[in-house]
């Protein structure tokens, strides 16, 4: 199962993977390639929208005392799953793009390629917390004061 740990081992890979990537950004730009400022998919923009999603994922509570933290787990992990995934594309298009630069050009290093291994959802996500919450509810509306029902 997915708990707060795993999503601070992710977090840190993310923010590795995003950081290492950056850096090939900023070389290309400086090798006279750099992203298109037109909105593109693949533009400055889109860029700086990836890293603003990455950072916020980073920065997300994993304190092990926060209920929620264990609850949302396996759809936290997922979501950071999806951000190396589509870090994954942007390192194929700097890999293009440095590959691209005519051969007088410096050498820009493109980084490998993260693993995340698929984990198994959390508990509450697996039984489904909108179940949870209505069996809940289910028995408090049972329970009265004095343990008699009326």
């Amino acid at each position: 199962m997915i708990g707060p740990a795993d999503i601070r081992a992710l977090q840190t890979r993310v923010r590795d993977y995003r950081s290492s990537l950056q850096v090939t950004v900023d070389r290309l730009a400086m090798a006279g390639a750099p992203l298109p400022l037109d909105n593109s998919k693949w533009s400055i923009q889109a860029w700086g929208d990836i890293v603003g999603r990455s950072t916020t994922f980073e920065g997300e509570s994993t304190n092990e005392v926060n209920p929620f933290a264990h609850i949302y787990a396996g759809s936290t992990y997922e979501r950071g799953r999806q951000l190396v995934t589509e870090l994954d594309a942007w390192r194929d298009e700097l890999a293009r793009r440095a590959g691209a630069l005519p051969p007088t050009a410096p050498k820009v290093p493109v980084p490998d390629p993260v693993d995340v291994p698929k984990a198994e959802v959390s508990l509450f996500e697996g039984i489904g917390s909108a179940a949870l919450v209505l069996v809940a509810l289910f028995f408090l509306s049972q329970w009265h004061p004095g343990g008699s029902r009326s």
